[in-house]
């Protein structure tokens, strides 16, 4: 997803506009972290989810991930596909794998990276733990 619709947040999520509402999930970078997924815990439906506390948690074999929300934002709707098989959000991060749907308030999207920005970040990250 390169596209000027998708944009991504320095905590390793992807926001794909979509009409007055984003797609959010996981990147690539996130997903491959992961091993086997047991669990994806999301919130309800219709909440809001405050800057710095816990958007999502993906429980994996190894350890469990805490995904904190880069700002405040309204949850629409959540990926209920989960439940059944949170493995799509290792395998399909940016597919099937989806975590919620939700609105923004105004000038947070301006405020997230393009894919550019982005690389650079996940690439800083990768040389600063080897």
């Amino acid at each position: 997803m390169t596209s000027p619709n998708t944009r991504y947040s320095a905590n390793h999520l992807w926001f794909a506009h979509e009409g007055d509402e984003v797609r959010v999930g996981i990147t690539d970078k996130i997903a491959r972290a992961l091993t086997l997924v047991e669990a994806v815990f999301l919130p309800e439906p219709s909440s809001h989810v405050t800057e710095g506390h816990e958007l999502a948690r993906i429980d994996s074999q190894k350890a469990a991930f805490e995904i904190a929300a880069p700002f405040d934002l309204d949850v629409v709707t959540v990926n209920e596909e989960l439940a059944a098989d949170p493995l799509l959000v290792r395998l399909e991060p940016r597919g099937r794998g989806w975590l919620l749907t939700a609105r923004l308030a105004p000038g947070h999207w301006a405020g997230l990276l393009d894919h550019a920005a982005y690389t650079q970040v996940a690439e800083r990250e990768s040389n600063a733990t080897k």
